[in-house]
């Protein structure tokens, strides 16, 4: 079942008046981005962040999808999965043959209500539906998961309609990418493409270099 999800819970007194605040502005920023890419993961039912079974991500490889350099990654990461009072820890590194994988502590917290109150709503729904209807009930705990992964597939093929004629020169996207590395390389190509349309662009050969490496990663 495709576990992504179109958008994450934040609660807002915590992360403006709770701990969170205490830490520096690159921290807070990271930790964001950490519960969105939680949020985007295949793996997004339980908050972890890697790429398959027994594929995590590297530092260098986190840092491009963020954007940041390396070193503040680094420093990022130490902070929230190390922090001197472990009860402020909020990721949590799960080594992998290779690479490792960032779970989020207190994943529940930051799901949807539609996911966390699904398996209730279901049961009560259950105690009362006739048989004709409990086949509808399925069906509408089904939309979300048939909601993202239609979102996916369009998306997909849209990029691939509007980039092919400029990006055609960029390795296809491989088909065995997971859903949150689709969307980073689709998005890639998108930036690639609006880049190439601009004279001397400083930034097209560097997304050109995230794009081939994130690509490098399927073609070991």
């Amino acid at each position: 079942m495709n576990a992504r999800r179109q958008w994450i819970k934040l609660y807002v007194s915590e992360w403006l008046r709770g701990s969170i605040r205490e830490e520096a502005v690159e921290i807070r920023g990271i930790f964001a981005d950490l519960l969105a890419l939680a949020g985007d993961s295949a793996y997004g039912e339980i908050g972890i962040i890697k790429l398959a079974n027994g594929i995590g991500l590297a530092d260098q490889t986190i840092a491009g999808i963020l954007n940041i350099p390396p070193a503040i990654w680094l420093a990022a990461k130490e902070r929230l999965s190390n922090h001197p009072d472990p009860r402020e820890n909020r990721i949590e590194l799960l080594p992998l043959p290779q690479g490792y994988a960032i779970k989020i502590i207190n994943w529940r917290r930051y799901q949807s209500e539609y996911a966390r109150q699904k398996p209730y709503r279901k049961a009560k729904k259950r105690v009362s539906a006739a048989p004709s209807s409990e086949k509808k009930i399925e069906e509408e705990d089904r939309e979300g998961d048939r909601d993202d992964l239609s979102v996916t597939q369009v998306t997909r093929k849209v990029t691939s309609k509007v980039t092919s004629g400029v990006t055609g020169s960029l390795p296809p996207i491989p088909k065995n990418a997971s859903f949150e590395t689709i969307k980073e390389l689709e998005d890639l190509r998108r930036q690639i493409f609006d880049e190439e349309k601009r004279p001397n662009s400083g930034r097209l050969q560097n997304l050109k270099d995230r794009y081939l490496k994130l690509i490098g990663i399927y073609e070991t």
